[in-house]
């Protein structure tokens, strides 16, 4: 039987592993890129599970990737929405307009751009926006 010091000492670097953590999406290489969310740790339910085990998204057959995760890819966290920053400023020079924006991520991350517009594309948008026309 393990000590109780041992354990705690063991469930301690669990916790605070790198990437991936559990419901962490990754690419698993050596199943053809197929693509998962991690479901179980290397030592997480003891000695039987010596390797990470993943999913497909959604549920399905799980499968088994090194414990070392050398044939797992992170996935970047995808763009939701950009969001205006409301400041607009005009290049004459270059012939466009510069808008910062914010890209929201779906895991809540904000960063901080640019949408470059060219002057012909800003006068249709004018008019689309002034007329309150979608386009398709």
């Amino acid at each position: 039987m393990t000590p109780p010091d041992d354990r705690a000492d063991r469930k301690d670097k669990i916790s605070r592993r790198p990437w991936p953590q559990l419901g962490d999406l990754a690419v698993d290489s050596a199943k053809n890129n197929r693509i998962g969310v991690v479901v179980g740790l290397p030592g997480e339910r003891g000695s039987e599970w010596l390797t990470f085990h993943l999913q497909a998204p959604g549920g399905g057959e799980e499968w088994s990737a090194a414990a070392d995760g050398s044939t797992l890819r992170q996935i970047s966290s995808q763009i939701s929405h950009a969001t205006t920053k409301v400041q607009l400023n005009h290049d004459a020079e270059a012939g466009h307009w510069t808008l910062e924006i914010q890209l929201r991520y779906d895991d809540g991350s904000i960063h901080d751009g640019f949408l470059i517009v060219a002057e012909n594309q800003a006068e249709e948008l004018i008019r689309q926006f002034s007329r309150k026309e979608p386009t398709r």
